[in-house]
This record gives structure tokens, sequence and C-alpha cells, in this order.
């Protein structure tokens, strides 16, 4: 477990902006690479990474997402693992996410399951750049892992619109965060919370 922690504050004190997440990326495709990788696909796009665990059967597929990019915010705390990246930090939790990404990879890669699992590391999540890239490559739809959209409501199982393909994606909501731009963030319930 100690090894997950030590990657998010690695992760912690590298913060980039959307579509600049080059050191991060570098960071993630090391740790990826680490592993076996009998079932491990893994794919890049600018600095987006997915990961592809094949199941021992591979009918069903089972996403997990999360971001990688940074906040334009200042790191105004005194952590030893602080961002070395002046008005960049971590601060809505993309380095913890990304640190339980890894986690999910490397568990299905040593204990497979029926289905594949698909881990995507998806860039500038945080602004109106990533919709506009997204809908250029024909993802538009696919919502799943930490932030989902604030029409969903708490406590359910919710359903997306899917995949590029048309696979459909369950979630399970709690809350949701909306950036607001200039470095500003909330919380915002779920509907129905």
């Amino acid at each position: 477990m100690s090894k997950f922690a030590d990657i998010r504050k690695e992760l912690h004190r590298i913060p980039e902006p959307g579509f600049q997440e080059f050191k991060t990326q570098a960071l993630l495709l090391d740790y990826l690479s680490s592993l076996p990788q009998e079932r491990l696909e893994i794919r890049t796009w600018r600095t987006g990474i997915l990961a592809r665990i094949k199941g021992t059967a591979g009918k069903r597929r089972i996403a997990y997402r999360t971001d990688i990019d940074g906040l334009p915010i200042e790191e105004e705390t005194s952590y030893e693992f602080r961002s070395l990246h002046p008005g960049y930090m971590h601060a809505c939790g993309h380095d913890m996410h990304m640190s339980i990404a890894l986690g999910i990879v490397t568990h299905f890669v040593l204990h497979p399951i029926e289905d594949d699992v698909i881990v995507i590391f998806q860039p500038a999540e945080e602004g109106r750049r990533r919709r506009a890239d997204d809908a250029k490559r024909g993802i538009s739809g696919l919502e799943a892992g930490p932030h989902p959209g604030a029409a969903h409501r708490a406590g359910i199982q919710g359903r997306t619109a899917g995949d590029e393909a048309g696979h459909p994606l369950r979630q399970h909501v709690r809350a949701v965060h909306r950036s607001e731009g200039e470095g500003r963030a909330r919380r915002l319930p779920a509907s129905g919370e």
C-alpha cells in the first residue's frame, strides 16, 4: 500500500496543465512498464494513456477513468512533497485518482478476472479544451471514474452513454466537482443528494 502512497506524492510534486502532462505521462508509463505485460496492452494519445488488461474471457469491459492534469493554483502548503511547478498543484485529488488507477491496473494484471478492465488516464480534464479534443476522437460520451456528471443521483448506480463503441458504462456517484477556471473549483452534490 505504501508504494501507491509514495507514487501519489511523486505525482503531487509534478502537476501540469492540460495536454502538457509530459512528466506525469512518463512517470505513469514507467510504472506500467514494470508490470507483467502478458495481459497488459498500453496505448497513448497526446499525453493520455489507455491501459487494457485482458480478461480470461474478455466478453465485457469494465472501465475506470482518472484525470491527470493539475489546476492553475499556487500550492500554499509546507508538505515535503509540495508542487515543484510554480502556479500549479493537484488541488482536487488527481494525484490520488492516478495512484488508485495504478493500483487497479496492478491488481487486475496480477489477478485477472473474466472481463477486460480498461483504465483511462485522461489529460486536460480541467477545462473546455478537453471536450473539444474528445469530440474529435469520438469519445465525448465517456464518463467513468471520480468525476461523473452532476445529473447522476447520489448513491445510485448510474449509467452513462458509454464509450465510442457504444458499450454502456456504469458508475456509483457520491458527489462531483466543477472547475470554474482561473484556478477555482468547487464540490457539488450529485443530484438527489
